[in-house]
């Protein structure tokens, strides 16, 4: 399952062939890896990093529809996670609540273990 949010970036005072190319050029500037492509309608871009945790560093795949109107275009993008990243996301959940579970149990050890040394002492 992906989550889509679909966003109007807004609309470029150039046909749409030169929008599409301005577009391509950004997007590669900004470190964004094509995926996919239809010129000049769509072009689908995976950015981010599997370390990254805000929103502009998170893994995800931005998807980018350009539509002429009248003599301008407007561009439509639509942002997903990527399943690579929602799975590193779900693993780190159980293991970090596996190791809750663990350290409880060491603590609960230690815990009795300190009473009845003081149990013993007195």
């Amino acid at each position: 399952m992906r989550i889509h949010i679909p966003k109007v970036v807004g609309v470029s005072s150039m046909d749409i062939s030169k929008a599409y190319e301005e577009l391509k050029r950004l997007l590669c500037e900004n470190k964004c890896r094509i995926a996919e492509e239809e010129p000049p309608s769509k072009i689908i871009v995976e950015h981010g990093s599997a370390f990254g945790f805000s929103p502009t560093s998170i893994e995800k795949v931005v998807a980018f529809y350009l539509m002429p109107v009248d003599s301008k275009t407007r561009i439509i993008a639509e942002t997903s996670l990527t399943s690579d990243y929602k799975h590193r996301v779900i693993f780190s959940v159980g293991l970090n609540i596996a190791l809750l579970v663990i350290a409880g149990l060491f603590v609960s050890i230690l815990s009795r273990g300190v009473v009845r040394t003081c149990n013993a002492i007195s």
